[in-house]
Order: C-alpha cells, then structure tokens, then sequence
C-alpha cells in the first residue's frame, strides 16, 4: 500500500511540473498569455492549475475565443513545452489534448 501512496505521490508531482511547463509555455510562446489563462479562468469551469489535466477543455475555451486562429496559438504552446521538455515532435497531426497526453508520457 505505501508503494502505491508513493507512486502516487511521484505521478502527482510529474503531473504538477507539467503544468508549471505548461503555464510557462503558454506565457513564453502568447505575447498575452497570462491574459488569456486569467480570462479563460474567470469565463469558464477550468482553472490555471488544471490545464494539464483538461487539456481538450482548455483547446475549447482557446476556440470559443479565438475561432480557428486558435489552433496556431495552441500549435505554438505545444512546440515551446516540447522545446521545454527536450521531446522531438513528430510530423504528426494531433490535438492539443492528445500532445498533452504525450507529454505527460515522457515527464522526468
């Protein structure tokens, strides 16, 4: 049982550091980004620390606002928290959640 405890612990923690990733990728990488997190924060059921965990929910609340230029600033978070996180990018068409997904795989 307190293996278990403890590998939850180390996931928890894994997960944490990637949203701090990912917060900072999207501050780095939107010229507005604390805007945009702060407004999507007030507007909608998702909160700052949460992101990774709701990623598609996030992508969502990126559309709502922005339509489809959406999908560039999402592309361009994603490039800056691979950067950050040392992960290659495959040529591969995914979602905003399912690079997320990916990233939380390959978390040290």
């Amino acid at each position: 049982m307190l293996m278990n405890e403890n590998w939850r612990s180390v996931k928890e923690e894994k997960m944490r550091r990637l949203n701090r990733l990912l917060l900072k990728a999207i501050r780095e990488s939107l010229d507005f980004g604390e805007v945009i997190i702060r407004f999507i924060e007030l507007n909608s059921s998702i909160r700052k620390d949460e992101i990774v965990y709701n990623p598609g929910v996030f992508a969502k609340e990126m559309e709502k606002i922005f339509g489809v230029s959406s999908a560039i600033m999402l592309e361009a978070i994603v490039k800056r928290l691979y950067t950050n996180l040392g992960i290659k990018i495959e040529n591969k068409k995914r979602s905003f959640q399912e690079y997320i997904i990916e990233a939380a795989k390959n978390i040290v």
